[in-house]
C-alpha cells in the first residue's frame, strides 16, 4: 500500500487526497477525544477558556485547509 502510493504521488489526485485524509484525521482527533475528555470532564467555556478557544481554531484551521 504505501509503494503505490509513493509511486502515484506525483499526481496531484494523491497529493490532494493525502492532504485530505491528513486534515480529517486532525480534525477527528480534535473531536473525538478532546471533546470526549471534556466531556467526561464536565468542562465548559468558563472553566477551560483558553483551551476550548485553541482547538476551536485549530479545528477551524483544519477545515478550511481541507476546503482551499
Amino acid at each position: 500500500m504505501h509503494l503505490s502510493i509513493c509511486k502515484h504521488l506525483d499526481l496531484t489526485v494523491y497529493r490532494l487526497l493525502l492532504w485530505i485524509s491528513i486534515t480529517d484525521m486532525g480534525i477527528l482527533w480534535v473531536i473525538g477525544f478532546v471533546h470526549g475528555v471534556l466531556a467526561i470532564q464536565g468542562a465548559v467555556f468558563c472553566s477551560l477558556p483558553n483551551f476550548i478557544y485553541i482547538c476551536g481554531l485549530f479545528i477551524s484551521f483544519l477545515v478550511v485547509g481541507e476546503y482551499l
